[in-house]
């Protein structure tokens, strides 16, 4: 069933991978292909990650969010600036849903 975290997750995830095809050099869309992928993985439930006093949801969400925001601000392909914005937002979204701001 298609949830509002499941479209997130998908949003995040082909943006990420736009992101490492298209941008150069590509640390930041590997961060955020590697955020993206597993949580797609802990959505799925094919793995199940728990660290200690760290929630996971705000890591992953920061983690797409600097990647989105440090990509969009050196890319001027309207791609790459399009994909790393629903990175970054999606990022945004979850960094606020895990510290409760809503």
């Amino acid at each position: 069933m298609w949830t509002t975290s499941t479209l997130l997750m998908w949003i995040a995830l082909i943006g990420s991978v736009v992101l490492v095809a298209q941008h150069r050099p590509v640390i930041f869309p590997i961060i955020a292909l590697i955020a993206s992928g597993f949580e797609a993985l802990m959505n799925f439930r094919l793995v199940s990650i728990n660290v200690a006093h760290v929630p996971l949801g705000l890591v992953f969400g920061v983690a797409l969010l600097v990647a989105g925001v440090i990509v969009v601000a050196r890319s001027a392909a309207k791609v790459t600036v399009s994909a790393a914005t629903c990175v970054a937002l999606v990022g945004a979204l979850q960094t606020i849903n895990a510290l409760h701001f809503h």
